[in-house]
């Protein structure tokens, strides 16, 4: 008769494990989440950072710091149009600018934009420190003149 009442009770015990391991997670603070989804990317884990900001996003949908993620999570994974747009929901929530520029000038750059990338620097669009947009400056012209000997 004991063995009858043991199924239940492990079935009992597993949802109520179950059920407290998703509590447990759903209590999870954004900065945690955060912190892992960041951990992840620079892991090449993408799809494990799009977990963490996604369940962010869902809290917080103009959450600008979980859009900066997203957005590179987006790059790191060559989606390029989905960059696009997450960085312009992250500017229009807030977003830092010396991040949004950064990962604009990595976007331009995947895009082969270079003129564009050569434009926004110019016009003072990008809010990056002068050393790092000297460098891009140079990646930029390098680039367009290698495509220019290719013509």
């Amino acid at each position: 008769m004991s063995g009858m009442h043991f199924v239940p009770t492990v079935r009992l015990a597993l949802l109520a494990s179950i059920l407290c391991l998703a509590a447990c997670d759903a209590l999870t603070s954004t900065e945690t989440r955060l912190e892992r989804a960041e951990s992840a990317i620079s892991g090449g884990e993408y799809g494990a950072a799009m977990v963490e900001i996604r369940n962010v996003l869902d809290k917080s949908p103009n959450d600008p710091r979980a859009l900066l993620a997203l957005a590179s999570a987006h790059l790191q994974t060559e989606d390029l149009e989905s960059a696009a747009s997450t960085l312009d929901r992250a500017a229009a929530a807030g977003a830092d600018e010396k991040s949004l520029s950064g990962l604009r000038v990595r976007m331009m750059s995947r895009r082969g934009q270079w003129k564009e990338l050569i434009a926004s620097l110019d016009s003072g669009s990008l809010k990056l420190e002068p050393s790092v947009a000297a460098l891009n400056r140079a990646q930029a012209e390098q680039a367009l003149g290698q495509l220019q000997q290719a013509e």
